[in-house]
């Protein structure tokens, strides 16, 4: 059975474990190799922590969706460039550049812009005007045919430009 240690036994526990216990533990030489072990784990575990670290940041699809899309808005356009797209785009370009999130392209407020960039998002938005709103679907459809020509298409991004009208 359990019982508190008595006061005066203690301090004898505590000089035999301290000349007796913990020297003959580290004669031993045995439990030394414990200490590699814990260590390399340890080392292993810290890598593999490293590792995940870049290895998450390269699957990350900002990389190779998003980021390529801003890049080429960025290299041909400018800040005054009237850009109807989604409202995501605003933090690769920033707050100063005219872009309005209109995935109708304009259907209510008759706006035309410079350049539509679709991004998934707006795509399943476009895709489910078919059923749900068939003027809007047929009016973005035909507009995007009619007036506006594909410059890029990457990574689920399409960005089309205006056309002059002949």
């Amino acid at each position: 059975s359990l019982k508190p240690p008595s006061k005066d036994g203690t301090p004898a526990k505590v000089e035999t474990a301290r000349t007796l216990w913990v020297p003959a533990v580290n004669n031993h030489g045995g439990f030394g190799r414990w200490r590699w072990a814990v260590a390399s784990v340890l080392v292993v575990f810290v890598a593999l922590q490293a590792a995940r670290t870049p290895i998450a940041a390269s699957r990350h699809p900002r990389r190779t969706t998003y980021d390529p899309a801003v890049q080429y808005l960025r290299a041909r356009f400018n800040r005054h460039t009237f850009i109807m797209g989604s409202a995501s785009l605003i933090f690769g370009l920033g707050p100063d550049w005219k872009i309005l999130d209109d995935f109708r392209l304009g259907f209510n407020s008759g706006k035309r812009a410079d350049v539509v960039a679709i991004d998934p998002h707006w795509a399943d938005g476009i895709e489910m005007a078919r059923t749900l709103q068939p003027s809007i679907y047929a009016f973005v459809t035909h507009l995007l045919e009619a007036e506006y020509q594909e410059v890029y298409n990457q990574g689920g991004y399409r960005i089309l430009i205006r056309q002059p009208l002949p």
